[in-house]
């Protein structure tokens, strides 16, 4: 193969960081073809130098990739490492050559040797594809001493790989394949006067042939992304979850469901054991659509249902009435889902403390396995910013808020349900959205669909909010541009700064609202370790009452004496104080 770089991430047997090392290894054997003058372009089919990088149509030369199953080990100086994966560019053209275009290296094997040691000069490889056998010696460069904290730029602060104390790197973290698939569907009876998401509602939201041109586009755009992820190099895992969100996905025929399910199964594939959601309102679905959905897969519901009081519904622009929840509640608790969510918003406008808690016991009363909770945000540009006043009657003022959310997780805890993340209560972990948690971990997922936003190799992007344009740009090869930019940029390994500030931003937004909390080795991998160091400092701006620190129980890496803890704010009074923790940061990072 023809090696352009090899990429070493926290060698345990050296002091330093190696990083982007170039070599160039050519077996003849390998190469049998490699001296004929001209290829043609696998993607205009039209002759070109074999040396050029666009064809004469101006197409990138190797657009088409396929991964090149390669199991390489190797040593370096006083240890062991392992080459723990390959990422190939195959040219469809008569040549049948092969170039390795990318090898990370894990680290493992003997302990780190003395600060101040030299390196050794070269890596020796071996490893096999097929049947086919390789050695060489590889030569290193680019060393970075281990207590640096600047990146290859000499700038400090976010830029650098974090990788300083062998944690396994930014790039370890930022670009996993996703395990996750967000389907947006944007249909509604009536928009939600509280609601500013992406939705497309009057006669057409309901009609058949609205929802099946809207599934035609979803399989083409599931398809389209997906083929340029196996042509990039990478292959998909199989998704753990699924998510139908809205709109009103239950205004979807089941059928229609099901292309989907099997389109994401067909090009993706799906777990035995997904957890696959599908958001249900009250009054568009009975006992006979619910049985359909699980007979197609759907594992799991989440029924917003928001109020069980008639007033509140109106206002709120609800097109059920609390009969319809209670018959919808009553459908889905003795289905056979393996389990459901039950979703409530409080502090809507003239509600009370003590009308909000009888709606939790009304809620309870239906044995609910998990409640996702929301406190009222009024958005702009919606019908209640128009109306109303955020801490001015008719709506409760934020203490009247604040002790509504202190109630809620005081009753529900007291029924034996788990605080694990500030708007979510599980009865057990089994219960717990596996969906959310992804998000909440800032792992990678899909989303397709109308304003579906995906986060994917180390990027989040939104698609167009309308359905006119989300159609041009899936029509017009959209997805595939979208992720040339993302992979162009994971295969040199150049995260950009921007992209880890907002990793590092979303760990900490998310981290404070579950009760895991925030991982700091983690933030340290993605953005240095005096990032890390301003988030325990600006947590404890609230004060032990309300923090909790709990370190490793294992270093943060198998070369690391140093035990980065996780850090999170107690439930629910802690969760409160959220606000202080990030006015602290701010003024930490400046």
């Amino acid at each position: 193969p023809a090696v352009q770089h090899v990429y070493v991430h926290g060698i345990p047997c050296s002091p330093v960081e190696l990083r982007r090392v170039p070599v160039d290894l050519r077996q003849e054997r390998w190469l049998t073809r490699e001296s004929r003058s001209t290829v043609r372009c696998p993607d205009c089919d039209h002759h070109m130098a074999s040396g050029a990088a666009r064809c004469g149509q101006g197409l990138p030369r190797w657009r088409r990739f396929e991964p090149l199953a390669a199991h390489l080990t190797g040593s370096h100086g006083r240890g062991a490492v392992h080459l723990s994966r390959a990422t190939a560019t195959t040219s469809t053209t008569h040549t049948d050559v092969h170039y390795l275009k990318r090898v990370d290296v894990a680290a493992s094997g003997r302990a780190p040797a003395a600060a101040g040691a030299s390196s050794a000069a070269e890596l020796s490889v071996s490893g096999h594809a097929g049947t086919q056998q390789w050695e060489t010696r590889l030569p290193l460069a680019e060393q970075r001493t281990a207590s640096s904290n600047r990146d290859s730029s000499g700038n400090e602060g976010f830029g650098g790989s974090g990788t300083d104390e062998g944690f396994p790197g930014a790039a370890a973290l930022l670009h996993a394949p996703p395990a996750s698939a967000y389907v947006h569907i944007p249909f509604c009876r009536a928009r939600c006067h509280y609601c500013d998401f992406a939705v497309v509602t009057g006669p057409s939201a309901t009609a058949d042939s609205t929802h099946r041109r809207y599934v035609d586009t979803l399989v083409a755009e599931i398809t389209a992304t997906t083929a340029a992820v196996r042509e990039r190099g990478c292959t998909p895992v199989p998704l753990d979850t699924v998510y139908f969100g809205g709109g009103t996905p239950s205004l979807m025929a089941p059928a229609l469901v099901g292309e989907v399910l099997d389109c994401l199964d067909q090009n993706i594939g799906i777990a035995a054991d997904a957890e696959i959601t599908l958001e249900l309102d009250p009054g568009t679905f009975d006992t006979a659509t619910l049985s359909q959905w699980i007979a197609l897969g759907i594992t799991r519901a989440s029924v917003g249902v928001q109020s069980l009081n008639d007033s509140e519904l109106q206002l709120c622009n609800r097109q059920h009435s609390a009969a319809d929840a209670r018959a919808a509640l009553e459908a889905v608790s003795t289905s056979a889902l393996k389990t459901w969510s039950l979703d409530l918003i409080h502090s809507l406008p003239h509600q009370t403390l003590p009308g909000w808690l009888a709606t939790i016991d009304a809620a309870l009363a239906y044995a609910p396995p998990h409640l996702s909770v929301y406190t009222l945000a009024v958005e702009p540009k919606t019908r209640f910013a128009a109306l109303y006043r955020p801490d001015t009657a008719p709506l409760p003022t934020e203490t009247v808020s604040a002790d509504m959310f202190v109630a809620t997780s005081d009753v529900l805890t007291g029924h034996g349900f788990e605080h694990y993340e500030i708007m979510s209560f599980a009865k057990s972990a089994e219960h717990q959205s596996r969906h959310n948690l992804n998000y909440w971990a800032h792992r990678s997922w899909y989303g397709f669909g109308m304003s579906a936003a995906s986060h994917t190799f180390g990027a989040t992007f939104s698609r167009p909010r309308t359905l006119g344009g989300w159609r041009r740009w899936v029509n017009g090869g959209a997805p595939a541009v979208a992720l040339d930019t993302f992979l162009d940029l994971d295969a040199d390994n150049k995260i950009p700064p921007e992209w880890r500030e907002q990793a590092v931003e979303d760990m900490v937004m998310l981290g404070l609202r579950r009760a895991r909390g925030i991982d700091l080795a983690d933030v340290a991998a993605v953005g240095g370790r005096p990032v890390a160091a301003a988030i325990l400092e600006a947590c404890r701006t609230v004060g032990a009452d309300f923090l909790r620190v709990q370190t490793a129980s294992a270093p943060a890496s198998m070369t690391s004496s140093t035990q980065w803890p996780t850090v999170s704010l107690t439930r629910p009074e802690g969760m409160l104080r959220e606000n202080e923790v990030l006015s602290r940061l701010v003024s930490l990072l400046g």
